[in-house]
């Protein structure tokens, strides 16, 4: 899951940087640092939300049994 994660947050700044560096600058200043930031903590927060979600689907299905070989 860590992996997934910090594939995701690298992807989303990936993503992000363009959109930042559009402003005519290239370098980050002030406000496209925020946005950056912005955009990797809903990024971060979505992941763990989907994470905590998804858990009790894990769960059951999991304590689930299967059908015997017989």
């Amino acid at each position: 899951m860590a992996v997934l994660a910090g594939g995701a947050v690298l992807t989303g700044i990936f993503c992000a940087a363009p959109l930042t560096l559009g402003g005519g600058s290239s370098s980050l200043d002030a406000s496209s640092f925020a946005l950056l930031a912005a955009c990797c903590g809903l990024g971060v927060t979505g992941l763990l939300a989907a994470s905590a979600l998804s858990r009790p689907l894990l769960r059951s299905v999991t304590t689930r049994t299967g059908p015997r070989p017989e």
